[in-house]
């Protein structure tokens, strides 16, 4: 996936999402509705990206799993990502609620 990881994707991701957020102009209900629903589909991406992963996670392993690393800078430098049976089910517990937290988010009423 674009010379990345999974990993790397379910990582990103988010913040690409949130890029794109930051450079919509305006304070119209259209410019509110495309954040909205750029947030939601970048937490049901991540969401169906963190399910490929749990399908190639082997439960029967101790060992991490889905390991990246990359060099950085050539100096010395490692950029390093893996999965064990513990993170695992935290990925996708977070990965689940995210879609939810943006949906109650939708439309925001005044407290008091």
């Amino acid at each position: 996936m674009f010379g990345f990881g999974i990993l790397s994707c379910i990582v990103f991701l988010p913040l690409v999402g949130a890029a794109f957020i930051l450079a919509l102009r305006g304070e119209d209900e259209a410019t509110l509705n495309n954040a909205r629903f750029a947030a939601l589909a970048t937490t049901l991406i991540v969401f169906i990206l963190t399910l490929v992963a749990y399908g190639r996670f082997d439960t029967s392993s101790a060992a991490f799993q889905l390991v990246e690393q990359k060099n950085w800078f050539g100096s010395g430098l490692v950029y390093k990502l893996g999965v064990d049976g513990m993170s695992m089910p935290f990925l996708l517990l977070t990965a689940f609620l995210m879609p939810f937290c943006i949906a109650a988010s939708w439309n925001p009423s005044p407290i008091g």
